[in-house]
């Protein structure tokens, strides 16, 4: 009879129970979906200075991800961006459960608490923040003054939010990007080749290759544009694709009607009439509408070129269906620069000088920028809701401080027409001496 040692007997007895531990942990992770993090506990019993501190340090926490988080980090990447700074925001203000909409399963919730890195997470393995996330769905249901809200706080700060669930046809987006590519392909793409910041960029490279130091290009873009506006208003669209003008016309009705209803909320929040905005905008006839589609393609040097250089929108209201796969859109919030990540069927939306102005000053107009990238021809599709160039703006006399009579608003009364001439000149410059511009020579003031 073989007697075994009370050490033997220990070990064999741990080993039995690790095994037993082991096939429970692989029937659960194979039960949700294969994710190595399933087991893990729910974000509820997690302290929350621990999930405060991985989103406010920032860039300054970095995470290292192995080949595993990696590949989960693919399977869910609406999650990774937002799921960790809603549900902190959502703990902070005593809401302990996590909502359908934030997390829809098991799975993406074992990914946000497995691996906080898989927020935001970029090729620099660092975490970033995310631009605010607003679901439209119940807009017009018992939901609404929450949402009202968040598009408030949009509004305030960043400048920049993205909407899901806003009644634009997920379809109807899909032949946007679809004929969106052929246009280019087939009538842009070789324009492109020639253009000046193509020649610009490989000059530069060829001097590098000389032994020449170079400095980076500042006065040029790595962007292809087309206006389509510029084709409605003139009956110049290409003839192919075919169905271009079909599916951009329908897209622009889509987003106009969406624009409008984000311009009566944001009245309303503002605490004026829910027509203010869009009236004054008009200034008695219609306001302008535009459409800028651009690609920014594969770029050899992304450190010598910018995509688009930092600025404001002169404009009202920007709505952009952006690509969901090449990133490249950042926004400057409070000193830094934070991705607009891609997110499939989103639309994003930011505030321009005349929304700044008319709230007089509550919504400041985002600075923004676009970084080329080597890989991905990067689409955007932008639609501004502008004043009409006969427009008179002006702060709403309820926004103003003190005695509407001595116009004590930060911002000059001007025809947007005259805004414009002044913004083509400096739209790469500081927005105040645009504003101080419009002024007359007895009401210059200090921002």
């Amino acid at each position: 009879m073989i007697r075994l040692s009370e050490s033997k007997i220990t070990f064999l007895s741990l080993t039995i129970s690790f095994s037993l531990w082991f096939v429970i942990m692989l029937f659960i992770i194979t039960k949700n979906n294969s994710c190595p993090y399933a087991a893990l506990p729910h974000p509820d019993n997690i302290p929350i200075s621990i999930l405060h501190s991985i989103f406010v340090k920032g860039e300054k926490t970095k995470f290292e991800l192995g080949e595993e988080e990696l590949e989960a980090s693919k399977l869910y990447p609406d999650y990774k961006y937002t799921a960790i700074e809603e549900y902190v925001n959502r703990r902070n203000e005593g809401l302990s459960n996590l909502s359908a909409d934030l997390i829809r399963d098991d799975h993406a919730t074992c990914l946000m608490v497995g691996h906080l890195s898989l927020y935001s997470f970029s090729s620099t393995k660092s975490i970033k923040m995310a631009i605010p996330v607003i679901d439209m769905k119940s807009i017009d249901g018992a939901d609404r003054e929450a949402i009202m809200a968040k598009i408030a706080k949009g509004c305030e700060t960043p400048g920049f939010f993205q909407l899901i669930n806003h009644g634009i046809d997920h379809g109807l987006l899909d032949r946007v990007k679809l004929v969106c590519a052929q246009q280019y392909n087939i009538n842009r793409e070789q324009s492109f080749k020639d253009s000046l910041p193509v020649r610009a960029l490989n000059k530069a490279i060829a001097a590098e290759a000389e032994g020449n130091k170079v400095d980076k290009i500042e006065n040029m873009d790595w962007e292809d544009v087309f206006q389509v506006h510029e084709m409605q208003d003139t009956n110049s669209w290409p003839s192919e694709p075919k169905d271009f003008k079909e599916t951009i016309e329908e897209f622009r009705s889509q987003i106009f009607a969406l624009t409008e209803k984000l311009l009566e909320i944001i009245s309303v929040n503002l605490g004026l009439e829910k027509g203010y905005v869009k009236e004054a905008f008009a200034g008695g006839d219609k306001p302008f509408f535009g459409t800028k589609v651009s690609h920014y393609p594969p770029c050899p040097r992304p450190d010598l070129i910018k995509g688009i250089r930092p600025h404001t929108d002169a404009g009202g209201l920007i709505l952009l269906y952006q690509d969901d796969e090449v990133p490249g859109l950042q926004v400057l919030d409070n000193g830094r620069w934070i991705d607009v990540q891609p997110l499939r069927y989103s639309i994003v939306v930011n505030t321009g000088d005349q929304l700044e102005a008319v709230s007089n000053g509550k919504y400041k107009s985002a600075w923004h920028r676009i970084l080329p990238t080597k890989n991905g021809n990067r689409l955007s599709v932008a639609s501004f809701y502008n004043p009409s160039y006969k427009a008179v703006v002006s702060a709403a006399p309820e926004l103003v401080n003190g005695n509407v009579a001595n116009d004590l608003s930060s911002y000059p009364k001007y025809l947007f027409g005259d805004y414009m001439r002044v913004y083509s000149e400096q739209k790469y410059e500081e927005k105040e001496p645009r504003f101080q511009a419009m002024r007359k020579p007895n009401e210059q003031v200090s921002y």
